[in-house]
C-alpha cells in the first residue's frame, strides 16, 4: 500500500543529482556559511570588547560543549542556514511546496480552490499529542530513579543566566527538532519512497542515517557513542513510525521537542556532549551499560505499547 505521506515525493522532481546538490546545500554549505557567520560574531564579540586574542576566540568555539549559553546560539545560527537551504532545494530544485514534507493536506481547499495558509495546514494538536505522550514517556524513567535514589538527585535553581537559557532554547531547539524532522522523517523517508514501497526497510534505513548523524552527541567515550547511537536508533524508528501513521511529521515534531525540552532544561546525561548544568542533576556520574540496557527495555515497552494502541493504523502502513 502507498502511503499517502510518502506519496508527495511524486508532485515534484526526483532525479538524483536534485538529491545530491539538496544534500549538499543542506548539510556542507549551509554549515560552512554557518561556522563563517559564528566566526564572525565572535570576533566582533572580542573587538567589541576591546580583547582580540585569536586563542581567546578559539577557547570561546570550542566551549560548546559545557557553555549552554554558546552551544544554543551555535545550533541556531547553523540550523537556520540548514532550514533555509532546504526550503530553497524543494522549492526550486525539486519544484514542490515546501508543506509536502510537513503533511499529506493539500496546497489549494477542495471546495472552493483558495489557497489554504500553511498555519491552517499544520495540525497542531498533533504535535501537541505528540509532545505530551513522549513527555510522559520518559518521566516514568526519571521518576523511578528519583523513587529508588532520592539522595541521588540535586535541585538546582541557582543556574547562572536561566532565563537567558530558556529564551535561547526556546528560539534555538524548536528550529534545530524542525529541521531534524522536516529532513529525516519527511525529505529522507519519501526519497527513500523511491527506491522501495515497503516501509520497513525506509523505516530503518532513515532512522540509521539518523542515529550515525548523532555519533558524537555520545562524546569521545566509545560506550557513551554506542549507546548514544543505539538510542537515537530507538527515536528514529519510533518517529518514522508515527510520521507514517499519521501522514506527517506533526507528532514527531512533537516528540521530539518534549525529548531535547527533558535533555536540555531538566537533566543532561554526563558525559556527552552538551552536559550542561540542568535544574536536575546527579551527583555520581551514570553508568553508560546499565543507561543503554535500562533505556532499551523501556523504548521496547513504549514500541508495544504504540502498536497496541494504533495497531490498526500501524498495521496498514505496513500491509
Amino acid at each position: 500500500m502507498i502511503n499517502r505521506f510518502l506519496n508527495n515525493v511524486n508532485n515534484g522532481k526526483n532525479d538524483w543529482w536534485r538529491y545530491l546538490i539538496s544534500i549538499i546545500l543542506t548539510w556542507i554549505v549551509s554549515n560552512f556559511i554557518g561556522v563563517f557567520v559564528l566566526g564572525f560574531l565572535v570576533a566582533v564579540y572580542f573587538i567589541s570588547i576591546g580583547t582580540f586574542d585569536v586563542n581567546a576566540m578559539m577557547d570561546l568555539i570550542n566551549s560548546y560543549d559545557y557553555n549552554i549559553v554558546f552551544f544554543f546560539i551555535m545550533i541556531f545560527i547553523t540550523i537556520s542556514f540548514s532550514l533555509i537551504f532546504l526550503f530553497i532545494s524543494l522549492k526550486f530544485i525539486h519544484k514542490r511546496d515546501f508543506m509536502s514534507i510537513v503533511n499529506f493536506s493539500g496546497k489549494y481547499d477542495e471546495f472552493s480552490g483558495k489557497t489554504i495558509s500553511w498555519i491552517k495546514r499544520i495540525r497542531w494538536k498533533l504535535m501537541l499529542k505528540g509532545a505530551l505522550i513522549w513527555l510522559a514517556f520518559i518521566l516514568v524513567p526519571f521518576t523511578i530513579g528519583v523513587i529508588l535514589e532520592p539522595e541521588n538527585l540535586i535541585i538546582n535553581f541557582n543556574i547562572e543566566n536561566l532565563y537567558l537559557i530558556i529564551a535561547l532554547f526556546l528560539l534555538a531547539i524548536p528550529i534545530q527538532v524542525l529541521f531534524e524532522e522536516l529532513f529525516f522523517r519527511g525529505y529522507l523517508n519519501q526519497g527513500l519512497s523511491l527506491l522501495t514501497k515497503k516501509p520497513l526497510p525506509i523505516i530503518l534505513a532513515s532512522s540509521i542515517v539518523f542515529s550515525i548523524g548523532h555519533i558524537f552527541n555520545g562524546g569521545a567515550d566509545p560506550v557513551f557513542m554506542a549507546t548514544n547511537v543505539i538510542m537515537t536508533l530507538f527515536v528514529g524508528i519510533i518517529l518514522s513510525v508515527a510520521t507514517l501513521v499519521t501522514n506527517g511529521i506533526e507528532w514527531a515534531v512533537g516528540a521530539h521537542f518534549a525529548n531535547n525540552f527533558f535533555a536540555f532544561l531538566i537533566s543532561s546525561s554526563e558525559g556527552s556532549i552538551g552536559t550542561f548544568e540542568t535544574i536536575v542533576q546527579t551527583k555520581t556520574p551514570t553508568d553508560p551499560l546499565l543507561d543503554l540496557i535500562f533505556s532499551t527495555i523501556f523504548f521496547v515497552i513504549f514500541m508495544v505499547i504504540l502498536f497496541f494502541y494504533k495497531k490498526d493504523k500501524i498495521l496498514k502502513v505496513f500491509a
